[in-house]
């Protein structure tokens, strides 16, 4: 997988057409793959706090969760970051 299907996975939570947990769960392992074969590089820092953020992820949040506003805030973050990259 590369930087760029992760921008599109990204980009489904964002747009609204998918906000489950597994959408969170596939994120996780697009980024395991990615620092797989390509590694995090100078996204190491932004894509340690993804994965921290997709573990605490859960639709409508509750105690010690993110909700699907504070991810979508987070993702848009992460590609705006990887955008300007290009």
């Amino acid at each position: 997988m590369t930087i760029d299907n992760l921008i599109e996975h990204l980009d489904r939570f964002v747009s609204g057409s998918n906000i489950s947990v597994q959408w969170a769960k596939d994120t996780e392992t697009l980024l395991d793959e990615i620092e797989e074969n390509e590694g995090f590089g100078k996204f190491e820092d932004l894509f340690d706090e993804l994965q921290e953020k997709l573990s605490l992820y859960r639709p409508g949040g509750g105690e010690h969760l993110i909700d699907e506003f504070e991810m979508k805030l987070f993702c848009v973050r992460v590609i705006s970051a990887l955008l300007e990259e290009r």
